[in-house]
């Protein structure tokens, strides 16, 4: 049976002979075009909500501080840093908006060269070292190849990998572990490079799997905004990916953890 569900359709009737006798119907499929509209709704109505929370917040600090605590240094160190925490959230949202649209857009022009991802990864390994260490989480890399370049543009590469490690270790437990193996696959007789970024957290469940990569789908939504995340950063990372002709891969087992391949 044909499903018509969130379908629309413009239907127009024409009269095709002067008696009136004989009638008909043109349908024109305007599905494609509600659905577009439907998006860009949903995304204004989500960045909004995005920017007024850190934005309420700022004001609610500066009004507290012109009033209540005009004289109380202490208080106002307090909620200047606060209002410093939701100034670099929303610096950051948009940082994320920009690139994810100029991504979309096929603007931002991608610099293919070969690179090492073996060392570009390490790199980002050792920028998010600190982060790591505070929840005592250890970060293995394994090499199942020594075929480790690929051409590819280096600063799109980084910002993917920094994208998957950062979310890995904020939803990794204490004490746990993060795995990055990097393997060689074969797909219609071509060789690729496989690196999958495995964590040890809570996992995912698999009614979630394929929306986390939509822009600002979040499944803990505090969870999410407490650690920083803006929403973002998935979806950025799966349009990088598919625009070096890649794919995403997420493989997730709730209680045991996720991976993150591409």
């Amino acid at each position: 049976p044909l499903n018509f569900q969130d379908s629309f359709f413009d239907a127009n009737m024409v009269f095709l002979e002067n008696d009136k006798k004989e009638l008909t119907i043109f349908f024109t499929d305007e599905s494609l075009k509600r659905g577009y509209e439907k998006m860009r709704t949903d995304f204004i109505a989500n960045v909004s909500h995005e920017l007024r929370t850190p934005l309420s917040s700022i004001i609610a600090s500066v009004e507290t501080i012109q009033n209540n605590a005009n004289n109380d240094k202490t208080a106002q160190i307090k909620f200047l840093e606060s209002m410093g925490k939701q100034a670099w959230r929303m610096s950051r949202l948009v940082e994320d908006l920009l690139t994810l649209s100029k991504i979309e857009s096929d603007d931002k022009d991608l610099h293919f060269e070969s690179i090492n991802v073996a060392d570009l990864v390490q790199g980002v390994v050792d920028n998010l070292y600190n982060k790591a260490d505070k929840k005592n989480i250890k970060i293995r890399i394994i090499k199942n190849t020594d075929k480790l370049n690929v051409k590819a543009d280096y600063d799109a590469m980084m910002q993917v990998f920094i994208n998957l490690l950062d979310n890995a270790i904020n939803y990794s437990k204490e004490n746990s572990n993060i795995t990055i193996n990097f393997d060689e696959e074969t797909n219609n007789y071509k060789l690729y490079l496989k690196i999958s970024i495995t964590d040890e957290g809570d996992g995912i469940e698999k009614k979630y799997i394929n929306r986390i990569t939509q822009r600002f789908y979040r499944v803990d939504k505090n969870r999410s905004r407490m650690q920083g995340g803006t929403g973002l950063g998935l979806a950025i990372v799966k349009h990088i990916i598919q625009r070096h002709q890649g794919e995403l891969e997420i493989k997730s087992k709730v209680g045991h953890g996720s991976t993150f391949s591409a």
